[in-house]
């Protein structure tokens, strides 16, 4: 499962690197990929520090969301990226979020 989602993720960081989608993040999310790349895959810290500032110098957004939602029972994080996404009036949920869609005033 682990290599499918990089495969994703990858693709998805090509095609903003590309100009062809923009990417929105916050600082929480930013935080949340350090963590899970030293926690979960045993990197250091400083490689993972690095992945953060290129994920930030590719994000045409950063925003730090004002308003907390709490729509996803026992899973913090996910409210914090959906948060995100709609602070930033984003138009794509990552893959486990889609189901949230309808919530995302357009």
């Amino acid at each position: 499962m682990t290599a499918w989602l990089s495969f994703w993720h990858a693709k998805i960081l090509t095609l903003v690197h590309a100009g062809k989608i923009d990417l929105a993040i916050s600082p929480f999310i930013l935080d949340e990929v350090e963590g899970v790349l030293v926690k979960k895959f045993g990197w250091t810290r400083d490689r993972a520090q690095e992945v953060k500032q290129l994920m930030r110098s590719m994000a045409i957004v950063v925003v730090d969301p004002k308003e907390r939602i709490s729509v996803i029972k026992g899973n913090d994080a996910d409210n914090r990226i959906l948060e995100c996404v709609i602070e930033a009036k984003g138009n794509f949920l990552p893959g486990q979020l889609r189901q949230l869609a309808g919530l995302i005033d357009k």
